[in-house]
């Protein structure tokens, strides 16, 4: 039986020779024509040779790329000029040997000496440094900075895609710094610390843009969001500009207690806030302010008690009003104008050079409201007319009124209703005219308080000339130049310490100088009663004396 196993195998392996490969195999499946020697199995592997490392470095004239199994370093070696191990399987199969290329040292700790065969500087990098090409001295470098110039990258990321942290409070310090040109703008340092600083010699230190957001967020908790500063005259620090209709070029928003929009003026001179208009064609307002709250709509507060300067001054080098007050609520009993001055000086002073000072008009003719109410609660008087030109010729005042209503109507509750006086001597004009061009009186003085013995008007002469002079100069008119109508006992009473009491002068054919009438139901009346005083000799308490030519 052993004679005809070994008489087959010999049989097999002649045939296996005759082919010129060999395989070794349960499924007798031929080699593979590219391998002299094609071994498979799926329950056995391939035992090599296992010598000691005396018997293995005791091989005479190794051939090259000859494999063992050294049983005393329990690893692969291979003969390659000389003997090379390859695997130290007792060490978790961890590469070992003589590292080469870029590596130096031995595996499994080779030191990395070139990066594509250009050396790398030993101890490098550093803390916080990156590893960079340094052309002046062939080889890798440990460098501070990270980033290369023109840089461009594209990426997402739903935080921040680039972020740079100084953790330093002192002045100065800033996070990320961008210079602009070889000089920049020469400002040496900042006061505080900055996010971010922009600096450039002839243009834009930090420009923001965006389609549908904003260019350039400033946020604070404790200071500025965003800050400008300029040191050119005309140049803003912050500049806002916008070219499409209906934008805004500058604006500012304020939720609670502060403000939206503050300007500051620091030195001797300057305006905290200028609104230019510079298109002669432009038909709008310069300054626009709008609220819906219920607050002031504009407070202008002079806090200096030495300025002299007025708190609103507008100049108007046009043809058009230059201040206008507009109440558009019919229904509002509020005041459009209202002025409130707490010290001695005048309350609302006009001036004008040519035209009129003021004018109080009332367009509606239903309205029964007067054009100009003076009320006072001081111990003045509640109007005041001045006129201080020596050479006018004109009426102090002057009251037209074309209506059926009177020109000029005074009332008193206590005391003397009205008081004219001229002071000063070679004066011509009157001291107060009233002229009517209606059909009504040109004036009326009423007196409503009932326990009242006062005149309703006093007339005080000092001069030569007569207290009242009363002048009718329609001679077709039948009134009388003087008309008293009481319902007193008394319709007039003159009382004189001169020659005569009472003088009258009536012009005209059938002109009365003097009527008396008591009236149609007037019992024991007398129509002119006239009584000298008690001591006066020879007096006369009603003269009448014809005219030369009367008969």
């Amino acid at each position: 039986m052993k004679k005809i196993i070994f008489l087959s195998i010999l049989i097999y392996l002649n045939r296996s020779a005759l082919a010129q490969n060999i395989s070794i195999n349960n499924s007798g499946q031929a080699a593979h024509s590219s391998a002299m020697l094609d071994i498979s199995s799926d329950s056995k592997g391939v035992l090599i040779p296992r010598l000691t490392s005396m018997q293995r470095t005791g091989i005479a004239s190794p051939a090259t790329g000859l494999l063992v199994f050294d049983t005393n370093t329990n690893s692969f070696w291979y003969f390659s000029a000389n003997w090379k191990e390859i695997i130290a399987c007792g060490s978790g199969g961890i590469l070992t040997g003589p590292a080469g290329g870029d590596l130096t040292g031995n595996f499994p700790t080779p030191t990395v000496a070139k990066i594509q065969n250009l050396d790398v500087a030993s101890n490098v990098p550093f803390d916080k440094q990156i590893l960079k090409w340094d052309v002046l001295n062939n080889k890798w470098q440990g460098k501070n900075d990270s980033l290369f110039l023109p840089y461009n990258v594209a990426f997402s990321n739903p935080t921040k895609l680039f972020g740079i942290t100084n953790n330093s409070l002192s002045g100065g310090s800033v996070a990320i710094f961008g210079k602009s040109g070889s000089v920049g703008s020469g400002i040496p340092n900042l006061n505080s610390t900055a996010g971010i600083w922009g600096d450039n010699a002839d243009g834009v230190g930090v420009v923001g843009t965006s389609n549908d957001g904003q260019g350039i967020s400033g946020f604070s908790f404790k200071n500025n969001g965003v800050q400008g500063y300029s040191v050119l005259a005309g140049k803003a620090g912050i500049y806002g500009s916008h070219a499409n209709d209906g934008g805004i070029g500058v604006m500012g928003e304020i939720q609670n207690n502060g403000y939206a929009i503050y300007g500051k003026a620091t030195g001797a001179s300057g305006n905290a806030g200028f609104f230019e208009t510079n298109s002669s064609t432009h038909n709008e307002a310069t300054l626009k302010v709008t609220s819906s709250g219920l607050g002031t709509l504009g407070l202008f507060n002079e806090t200096n008690s030495n300025s002299t300067s007025p708190t609103i001054l507008v100049e108007q080098a046009g043809n058009a009003a230059g201040l206008k007050v507009k109440s558009n609520n019919q229904n509002a009993a509020a005041n459009s104008l209202e002025v409130i001055t707490q010290g001695s000086g005048i309350g609302i002073y006009s001036k004008n050079e040519k035209g009129i000072a003021g004018k109080f008009e009332i367009t509606n003719t239903a309205n029964t409201y007067p054009a100009l109410m003076v009320g006072t609660n001081s111990l003045g008087t509640g109007l005041y007319v001045s006129s201080s030109n020596t050479g006018q010729s004109g009426a102090a005042t002057e009251i037209l009124s074309q209506g059926v209503g009177v020109g000029l109507n005074v009332t008193s509750n206590k005391g003397t209703t009205g008081v004219f006086s001229q002071i000063g001597s070679g004066f011509t004009p009157e001291t107060i005219k009233v002229t009517n061009a209606g059909e009504g009186y040109n004036a009326v003085f009423e007196s409503n308080n009932t326990v009242n013995i006062k005149a309703n008007i006093l007339v005080e002469q000092n001069g030569k000339g007569s207290g009242i002079a009363i002048k009718v100069n329609n001679d077709q008119n039948n009134a009388a130049g003087l008309s008293v109508n009481t319902v007193g006992n008394r319709g007039a009473e003159i009382v004189s310490a001169g020659a005569i009491g009472l003088a009258s002068t009536a012009l005209g054919e059938g002109a009365i100088a003097i009527t008396g009438n008591t009236g149609q139901t007037a019992d024991n009346a007398i129509g002119i009663k006239g009584v000298t005083g008690v001591n006066v000799s020879n007096g006369i308490g009603v003269l009448g004396q014809a005219g030369v030519n009367d008969k």
